[in-house]
């Protein structure tokens, strides 16, 4: 006798998952996914092919409900609420290879029909799991003894695949004829843990072979060919062909590439060289028909969907599951008969953990609980009704007849509320649970921020639903498609959300094992380079919906933004780069060769052209993968040690007074990624340690990361926190005896801080280091040249830019860096730009306002200018604005990291204020990036880069771009604050690079 479910587990505003087939290969990983994203689990399996070992883990979560039935049977009945229908029931026997074509058939007939009618019921979204192989079945066409095949092989094979046409056909139906929301996923030869290898699939047997170390059988040469996808892969594309918007009756394929049985041997011998022997057999074995191509990639771009997990990397983890759960390795196996005697069926029921109902429901065949007990007492047939008199009777039916009408009324506002409110509440509901995300992310709460990004995805999912019925309304059309578009963004955001706690769970790993005696773990390593990498996807998914349906991530009532639409844009870069080196963990943190890396501290209190001036360096030193040993010194200590004399630039002869060169003064070169080659051959000298890389970080980075963590305490000084740390390091500048202690000690502690980080601050960590990445005040050179190439192209070396293009057209490119040496090392004057470029047919033309207010003592400073080589400078001239006089400004040229230099030097005395002014012009031949004639080229277009100094702050800059004569402007981007009649200004800040372009066209 079926057995009631508790009525508690449909309480609550989590959605509600029914997954047949659940405790399967491919169901229980299922479940699990959904239970990670806050969705309650409803597992119905009959144990043909399900496991209970599968799922035993799961039995203790509150939100897992186990349901011993056959989908065939009526379950609709029990079911009070249910959002998503996972249709996996019958899958498991064509992965396996099995002979169960009877129960595969009822399986995808009657069991197909009853999911659809449930989903109907509660309008629920449908998913059915299907094969690529469907298209191959092979129907007898004399008799009906062999209707699907002469072996058994055959029988179970093939009567699968027809099985499953019926369903697909059975799916299309009730999608277009009932409205029910259905897609449906063909699957491709799925493999992974938990994977069923005592069956006849050709790939586990293979599997089975390699974890019994026998040798690996090949039948029929090479002429067998598989689609073999791994199981996180298959998971992913499932949960989002149901959660994603857009894939309401798709066919979606989630399979790997056409590959040949040898290649997969091969592959699984190439994990176990010493153990493992590739053997071929020329016995026959059932082939499939061939797949189209075009059939592998159905859907795909719907859901955004690509295999991510090679058959390498796939297979790997595979055996090394199997290896550590040696007791999912077949002795023996027999499938479980279906009983054919109903009262034997007793026992299927419902298993579930949760409190001491899960007691109750073991001995007893039938739960009621006192709510359902009330329920049948009030509704009783056989109870006694109590006697009323004809008069009474007619009051009560007076009464009646006036209630009803306020009843109906109330129910149909009730019910025009609920139409037209519920979606927007979801929507403002998911926005709230953002919001909750992002608060959660910033402290490092992973879980929380994984349970609030899920709860806001469905949501908005929800909302998505409702704002899309509005569609009946007349007048509504318009509101209802773009709150239905605005849902969908925010939904994909929600995703986004999702990927970002998970990839902060696998960062947390990752930095654990390199933190600890176990070091950089490889699973850990592409674990964290695979999430990174969704994540950096999703966002481009993200940005592009953003950009095509004009959606800002803002709603009305709202004052603020849940993050800027430029962001996404440089988390995504980041993201990706953050992957690419992971990828490479094992060259970067030493796990086969040593690897040392210098950190240098660079006080941008007293700017230099690399960043500061060098005060303390640390050693780190990695070797088998993890962190063995940090050695902080004075810069003072490693230039003494240094043997003869390195002659220096002329500037540093001429400006330092120095007739040697020296580690402290190797960062003179405005192209960050020279100084640090420079201070790596200087550390290599003197101190005989070959450097593998470079990490300059400066003043405003540990301002940064103290603003996260809280104060720091060095012996003998007071607490450093982010209002004093400028202050602090100046003060050491005047005292001798605290010259070397100062940063010798924050080096030291902010080292030690960063390495003792629990994985709560991760998040933090990790944000500061980015924005300093950007805004430069911490940059990463490095020796190896793949590392090289990928901190190049993220911009993170520090190295002198050529920026390019936007789009696919011509344009000029113009340059200009502004590199600063103080040379009195007694703190920076205040200073802010003003710029204004003048474009026209063969030239442009530039005029420089450099503004500077001194609040410190005297000041020198030597400044170089860089430009385009075939700059030429036209005017110069210093004014004091306070006495209203001009000087003479004497500027030399010459050519810096393939640029072109104007130099000079500033003074300024205590408490005055300097103007600078340049003017100089570029001609257009060397600027021009492409051949011009281009068909394509309708006008004029121009690009400026204005690179920052490494260690500056976020100075004021104006900049104007003047347009030439007779023309007008067609597009700028960024979009400028201030425009008019040929011209266009923007009013901003140095806090990074500068890029714009301006294109126009004669009137």
């Amino acid at each position: 006798m079926p057995m009631s479910l508790p009525t508690h587990f449909f309480d609550g505003s989590l959605p509600i998952a029914l997954v047949a087939g659940g405790a399967g290969f491919v169901g229980s990983h299922v479940c699990e996914a959904l239970l990670g994203r806050s969705v309650k689990v409803i597992c119905v399996d009959n144990w043909q092919t399900g496991l209970k070992e599968n799922i035993n883990h799961l039995l203790l979560n509150k939100n897992f409900l186990l349901l011993e039935e056959d989908v065939t049977d009526e379950i609709a009945t029990r079911i009070k609420k249910i959002d998503y229908v996972f249709h996996l029931a019958g899958v498991e026997s064509y992965l396996n290879g099995e002979d169960v074509s009877i129960e595969s058939l009822e399986s995808n007939s009657i069991g197909s029909r009853n999911l659809l009618d449930l989903a109907q019921k509660y309008k629920a979204k449908f998913l059915l799991a299907s094969t690529i192989y469907i298209y191959s079945a092979k129907l007898s066409k004399d008799n009906t003894t062999s209707y699907f095949g002469a072996t058994r092989e055959d029988e179970g094979e093939f009567s699968h695949l027809e099985a499953k046409r019926f369903a697909e056909a059975l799916v299309s139906e009730y999608g277009q004829k009932r409205n029910v929301d259905v897609r449906i996923v063909r699957l491709g030869d799925v493999y992974g843990p938990r994977m069923m290898i005592s069956t006849n699939n050709i790939l586990a047997r293979l599997v089975k072979q390699a974890a019994y170390k026998e040798p690996l059988t090949v039948h029929g040469g090479e002429d067998i060919y598989i689609h073999p996808v791994f199981i996180d892969d298959v998971v992913e594309g499932i949960v989002k062909s149901l959660f994603i918007g857009g894939t309401r009756n798709a066919i979606i394929a989630l399979t790997g590439p056409k590959t040949s049985l040898f290649s997969v041997a091969q592959a699984i011998k190439n994990l176990k060289p010493d153990e493992l022997e590739v053997v071929f057999k020329n016995e026959s074995f059932p082939k499939l028909g061939q797949v189209e191509e075009s059939v592998l990639f159905t859907g795909r771009d719907t859901i955004s969907w690509s295999q991510e997990i090679g058959p390498e990397e796939g297979l790997r983890r595979t055996l090394d599951w199997f290896t550590y759960h040696q007791k999912y390795l077949p002795k023996s196996y027999k499938p479980v008969e279906k009983s054919k005697d109903p009262t034997k069926d007793q026992k299927m029921g419902v298993l579930t953990s949760v409190g001491e109902w899960a007691k109750k429901v073991r001995t007893s065949p039938h739960l009621v609980t006192k709510e359902e007990s009330r329920a049948l007492k009030e509704d009783s047939f056989w109870e006694e009704k109590e006697q009323v008199s004809p008069k009474s009777q007619k009051k009560v039916n007076a009464k009646k007849n006036w209630v009803a009408p306020k009843v109906f009324l109330a129910a149909v506002v009730l019910l025009l509320g609920w139409f037209f409110a519920m979606p927007v509440f979801l929507f403002y509901l998911g926005l709230g649970q953002l919001h909750l995300f992002k608060n959660s992310i910033s402290k490092g709460d992973t879980t929380s921020a994984s349970r609030w990004a899920n709860l806001a995805f469905y949501s908005f999912d929800s909302a998505q639903a409702g704002f899309n019925q509005w569609l009946v309304v007349p007048g509504l059309k318009n509101e209802s498609v773009r709150y239905v578009n605005k849902s969908k963004t925010f939904s994909k955001l929600a995703d986004v959300a999702i990927s970002s706690s998970q990839g902060a769970l696998a960062s947390k790993t990752f930095m654990q094992g390199l933190l600890s005696s176990q070091g950089v773990n490889e699973y850990a390593s592409k674990s964290l380079a695979l999430e990174l990498k969704k994540l950096g996807q999703k966002i481009g998914f993200l940005e592009a919906d953003i950009e095509g349906n004009k959606v800002l991530l803002t709603a009305p009532l709202l004052r603020t933004k849940l993050i800027e639409e430029s962001e996404l844009k440089d988390i995504r870069e980041s993201t990706l780069t953050f992957a690419n080196l992971v990828e490479k963990s094992g060259s970067l943190f030493g796990v086969d060769k040593k690897k040392t890396y210098l950190v240098l501290l660079q006080d941008n209190s007293i700017l230099r052209p690399g960043g500061g001036l060098l005060r303390s360096y640390a050693l780190l030193s990695f070797e088998g993968g993890k962190l063995e040993n940090i050695d902080v010194q004075d810069v003072a200590f490693a230039d003494e040690q240094l043997k003869g004399q390195v002659d220096p630039p002329q500037t540093i002869k001429d400006y330092l007074g120095e007739t040697s060169w020296f580690l402290k003064d190797s960062n003179w070169s405005p192209d960050f990624a020279s100084s640090a080659e420079r201070a790596a051959w200087f550390v290599n000298k003197e101190l005989g340690t070959n450097i593998d890389g470079v990490i300059a970080l400066d003043l405003e980075f540990i301002k940064s990361f103290i603003d996260y963590l809280g104060p720091v305490k060095l012996d003998g000084f007071e607490a450093i926190d982010s209002n004093n740390l400028f202050e602090l390091a100046q003060n050491s500048n005047k005292d001798q005896s605290v010259q070397k202690s100062f940063p010798t000690s924050l080096l030291r502690e902010i080292l030690k801080v960063a390495t003792e980080l629990p994985g709560s601050n991760l998040t933090a960590l990790t944000k500061t280091t980015i924005s300093s990445l950007r805004e430069r005040h911490l940059a990463l050179w490095m020796k190896d040249q793949g590392l090289a190439q990928i901190m190049s192209e993220a911009g993170w070396d520090g190295a002198a830019k050529r920026p390019s293009c936007r789009g696919d057209f011509d344009c000029t490119i113009d340059y200009l860096q502004i590199s600063e040496a103080n040379l009195t090392q007694l703190g920076n004057p205040l200073k802010s730009y003003s710029l204004e470029i003048f474009p026209s047919n063969d030239t442009i033309s530039h005029r420089l306002l450099i503004s500077y207010d001194n609040k410190n003592a005297d000041y020198k400073g030597f400044v170089r200018v860089l430009v385009p080589r075939l700059g030429k400078i036209a005017q110069a001239a210093a004014i004091l604005p306070d006495q209203a006089k001009q000087e003479e400004l004497q500027v030399e040229e010459g050519f810096e990291s393939k640029k072109k230099s104007f130099s000079f030097i500033l003074d300024i005395k205590a408490g005055d204020k300097k103007q600078i002014v340049l003017l100089w012009d570029t001609p257009l031949s060397e600027n021009t990036s492409k051949v011009a004639g281009d068909s394509t080229f309708k006008g004029n277009n121009l690009v400026f880069f204005w690179q920052k100094q490494m260690g500056v702050l976020n100075d004021p800059v104006s900049l104007r771009i003047n347009l030439p004569a007779g023309t007008q402007e067609i597009s700028s981007f960024p979009r400028p604050l201030l425009t008019s009649e040929g011209s266009i200004s923007y009013n901003t800040n140095l806090s990074r690079d500068l890029t714009t372009q301006v294109s126009w066209q004669k009137r």
